[in-house]
């Protein structure tokens, strides 16, 4: 599993791709990107929630993850609905 890095950018599995880092992202700096980095080595985020906490991600982050996509397949919180 290929995964952003902080800084750098990542070449695919296949060497036909790029994977750009976190501080690419407008209004991503250093420092989030390697809160993020950091927390994602004590486990997978669970959540956008998660990811907001333990990655100190700020709302125009989280804003403009979602609209490349990145967090299409995450929940809002870490609440699981039982109906």
């Amino acid at each position: 599993e290929i995964k952003s890095d902080g800084k750098n950018f990542v070449i695919t599995e296949d060497q036909k791709g790029l994977i750009i880092p976190f501080r690419a992202l407008d209004g991503l700096g250093d420092n989030v990107a390697a809160a993020i980095v950091k927390a994602r080595k004590g486990g997978p985020f669970l959540s956008i929630e998660d990811l907001r906490e333990r990655g100190k991600v700020n709302t125009s982050s989280l804003d403009k993850l979602r609209e490349l996509g990145c967090l299409d397949n995450m929940n809002e919180s870490n609440q699981l609905s039982l109906f």
